[in-house]
């Protein structure tokens, strides 16, 4: 291991106006792949840096480790870069006790349990290993349980050399770059020097078929990896590109297998896996797509795949971490043109062959014909001193910026809801994005089920692009983006009608889509639980409950037909009744866990307040439900939702956890929600200086901003301000009888 001198940290700078906060994405180079560590070992010291404590250090902070790197995000105020670029000199900050190092060691291997819930994570884990023997690209990047149990203290130590000084710093935010640069050398953070791993180009890589019966046990599985080049050599846009087109050969091919396309790329290579666990999927169909993903881009393939490209890159601007990610990753390149794509193709063509891949299949029990390949060269598809790409010797790179609106941001929020009814809709707008944005909240009570992307009308899909399914209950938000005002005004005059009208699905059987991860499956089993007793609709056509829009900077939407639907269907209410769930209630799942559904008192702003309490975003001084979780070592993560059926209101708390800690969880939520009251005036303090709508030029993502604005005009009262008698809130919340229900594996 060299500590190379002269390769310092880079900083890339994007000045957005009218925002007042900013990402700091930070990238260390230190990752799962690094060989001079113990497996599992830059994921832990993640863990470590997000810890209670350091949260407390460094406000809202998020993390993923990768093969590679581990990349750090910090969302920080307008006025405090400087004091957040004092708190990223990691050797005056960074300090682990015993305890904190063993209660991060238990959080670990509950993530690690609820990772291997899905069978396909510990096939595609199989086959990375398989593909790269001898390669830290191999390793997992949890680690299993007995790898993390092993984990020294001394490990940790020599993993944190690493965080000496950052690789790459980017700025995505409202601060000039003279402003940056000044707030780094404060900190000491420029022309620094860096340790670097000593990855190189894997030239050892496995081939032929594997084995995965022992892991899937019964479930048909089919699936394949093949090593292609990495980032290091390759225009990202290129693949990005490739991987639209194939997805759509992919379809084409087996419209109902299903087989399941993924592309990574490390920084020396990158992995192409295909997988299918449907009924009837065999060995050959992976030989017979690698011939589909071989055949030449056809021009209006190469049109197609840039269209969705681009909006790609324009979903990644709408947040500002992906925002950043994107600037780390893409900012030296440009979109290839077609002929640049051809050649793209014909170099990585030469990799995709069935005997120079990995493969396998849970219902094949042929002999093994898996082998290692030495001396093994990758391609370089980019020259890595192309002319086309910046020096690496420079210090900063500033992309062009656009000039200083002349609007204010926001300056047409507005939101009106209704003391008679549930109706409601909210208008606002952000220098994030250039599309046009429009969420629908649609109550399921009559339709005896949540909705999924196929039900949303065709005729609004012809007009915009899906972009997000949520559900709060039983509700079902659909949000979807237009590229023209006039677009989303043809679909809002059709919508404003009061009714969407459902389109009528062959299928009954949904439990399947709902069981795509662990927080769907638990909110989808508590609601399953909580059913509402109503008479079942054949021909289903949702009354709109309410209408949340969010415009590009320096647009402006008029409301008179958004007025004119409010005062129409004001009056219409929608009533049920509701299974009354039992306490102490034994629900089935693919999981061990835990839930408290809790009844709220009435319809207030002081429920958002609790709900975003208990993951508490930022700088505190309560400790937040995940926090407290964590810390007692029960889960890694904590599912909640807000939950209204007719006029009565629940928020409910779950988690993944053995069955000898669900009680355990009962007790913490009590306890939490008794350490809110005791701590009301600072909750209330924090939820005016966080919330959205309260300052809506701080919000991070469009999602956020459509999503706080949504809630607000749905779950609080009209004119409502935070001073929201939290206080009393909170006191009948704990008087009432609180609902436990425990999750038992099948």
């Amino acid at each position: 291991m060299q500590n190379k001198i002269g390769i310092h940290t880079k900083c890339i700078t994007e000045q957005i106006h009218n925002l007042k906060i900013g990402v700091i994405c930070v990238r260390y180079g230190i990752g799962a792949a690094n060989s001079d560590l113990p497996i599992g070992t830059a994921h832990f010291l993640e863990h470590l840096i997000c810890s209670t404590e350091n949260r407390q250090l460094y406000g809202n902070l998020t993390a993923m480790t990768k093969r590679d790197e581990t990349i750090y995000y910090l969302l920080t105020p307008q006025y405090k870069l400087t004091d957040t670029f004092n708190a990223l000199n990691t050797k005056k900050t960074l300090d682990f006790s015993e305890d904190m190092i063993e209660r991060e060691r238990t959080i670990i291997i509950r993530e690690i349990e609820q990772f291997q819930l899905q069978p396909r994570n510990l096939i595609l884990e199989q086959l990375q290993a398989a593909l790269f023997p001898n390669h830290g690209y191999g390793h997992s990047i949890l680690g299993n349980k007995s790898q993390v149990k092993k984990i020294s203290n001394s490990d940790l130590k020599r993993g944190l050399s690493y965080y000496s000084y950052p690789e790459t710093i980017v700025l995505v935010g409202p601060w000039e770059h003279g402003q940056i640069i000044q707030a780094m050398g404060t900190a000491g953070l420029v022309v620094q020097h860096r340790k670097e791993s000593h990855l190189s180009f894997p030239v050892i890589l496995g081939r032929g078929k594997i084995h995965f019966s022992e892991v899937l046990r019964d479930t048909p599985f089919v699936g394949g990896g093949w090593v292609l080049p990495g980032e290091k050599s390759t225009n990202p846009f290129a693949f990005r590109v490739m991987r639209y087109i194939w997805e759509g050969r992919i379809r084409r091919c087996f419209p109902s297998k299903h087989f399941k396309l993924r592309l990574n790329q490390y920084h020396y290579a990158g992995v192409l896996t295909l997988e299918s666990i449907e009924k009837g999927s065999k060995l050959s169909d992976l030989e017979t797509i690698l011939l589909e993903l071989r055949r030449p881009i056809s021009k209006n393939e190469y049109c197609e795949g840039v269209d969705k490209t681009t909006l790609e890159i324009m979903r990644q601007k709408e947040n500002l971490i992906s925002r950043s990610e994107l600037l780390l990753s893409c900012f030296r390149y440009e979109m290839p043109s077609w002929e640049e794509l051809q050649l793209h193709q014909q170099i990585i063509n030469k990799h995709l062959y069935m005997d120079i891949g990995v493969y396998g299949s849970s219902i094949d029990s042929t002999c093994s014909t898996y082998t290692i390949e030495k001396n093994y060269l990758l391609p370089q598809l980019v020259d890595s001193t192309n002319e086309n790409r910046k020096n690496n010797g420079d210090q900063c790179y500033k992309p062009l910026d656009k000039p200083p609106s002349s609007e204010i941001l926001l300056s047409n929020f507005k939101i009106k809801n209704s003391s008679q009814s549930n109706r409601y809709w909210t208008v606002a707008s952000s220098p994030l994005t250039e599309r046009y944005h429009v969420l629908f909240r649609l109550p399921c009570l009559y339709f005896s089920r949540l909705l999924q992307p196929k039900d949303l009308p065709f005729s609004i899909l012809q007009k915009g692009v899906l972009e997000n399914v949520r559900y709060e209950g039983w509700d079902t938000l659909f949000q979807v983006a237009f590229t023209s005002n006039e677009e989303m005004q043809e679909v809002l005059h059709t919508a404003t009608s009061t009714m969407v009208p459902i389109q009528r699905q062959s299928y009954i059987n949904t439990s399947e889509y709902y069981m795509q991860n662990i927080e769907l499956e638990l909110k989808w089993r508590i609601l399953e639980a909580i059913r509402p007793i109503v008479e079942k609709s054949v021909n289903a056509s949702l009354k709109l409950n309410g209408l949340s829009i969010i415009l590009p900077e320096n647009s402006s939407i008029t409301t008179v037909e958004l007025d004119r639907w409010f005062e129409k269907t004001d009056k219409e209410e929608i009533n049920g009744s509701y299974v009354k769930l039992v306490n102490g209630a034994v629900i089935g799942a693919r999981f061990n866990g835990a839930a408290v559904i809790c009844p709220l008192p009435y319809k207030s702003l002081a429920s958002l307040i609790i709900q975003e309490a208990a993951f508490g975003v930022g700088k505190r001084s309560f400790l937040s439900l995940e926090n407290l979780t964590r810390s007692k070592g029960l889960s890694y993560r904590i599912v909640q939702s807000l939950c209204r059926i007719g006029n009565e209101i629940f928020i409910f708390w779950g988690i993944q956890c053995p069955p000898k800690l669900t009680n355990t969880f009962y007790e913490t939520v009590k306890e939490w929600l008794i350490s809110l009251r005791m701590s009301v005036k600072d909750v209330e303090l924090w939820f005016r200086d966080i919330w959205t709508p309260f300052s809506p030029n701080k919000h991070k993502s469009i999602l956020q901003l459509l999503r706080d604005m949504d809630r607000m005009g749905y779950y609080a009262l009209p004119d409502e301000s935070p001073d929201a008698l939290l206080d009393n809130y909170l006191r009948q919340m704990l008087e009432n009888k609180m609902i436990e229900v425990s999750f038992r594996k099948f």
